[in-house]
């Protein structure tokens, strides 16, 4: 097209000289016509590859985004809960054994000592209320 318009210029004939004014304007307006038809096709065709790979890879990098980020926080909180679940069950646990243990040696030392101790104490008591209570009974 561009050399079609080149030589149109460029020609020197008689006859052409009349038909050259109006041979040029029609090129002209064809090549600008040619030039937007280019342009237009060019931004429907990338609108619409870019609306489908935006589509596409929206909804690909969502589905498949959401789910591993679903997946590794859902592992990294279970772990983390059960560490601190046994962390504080290890602690109760903790606790109940020093409390066992401190029983324990309660009962120990009451049971080497000769009375005097709480525990004998408490069971002298608790003999004073049974037979208190036999007593009581017995008068019904």
């Amino acid at each position: 097209m561009s050399a079609e318009f080149y030589a149109i210029t460029q020609n020197q004939h008689k006859e052409l000289k009349q038909a050259k004014p109006l041979l040029l304007a029609r090129y002209f307006n064809f090549m600008q016509g040619y030039e937007r038809g280019v342009s237009k096709a060019a931004n429907v065709i990338y609108e619409e590859i870019t609306g489908q790979t935006y589509t596409l890879a929206y909804a690909d990098g969502f589905r498949d985004g959401y789910a591993m980020g679903y997946a590794a926080g859902w592992k990294d909180g279970y772990a983390q809960g059960n560490k601190d679940a046994w962390n504080q069950a290890n602690a109760i646990i903790a606790g109940l054994q020093a409390q066992i243990s401190n029983l324990q040696s309660q009962l120990d030392n009451a049971n080497n000592s000769n009375g005097g101790s709480f525990w004998d104490n408490v069971g002298g008591v608790l003999n004073d209320v049974g037979t208190a209570i036999g007593i009581i009974g017995s008068f019904f």
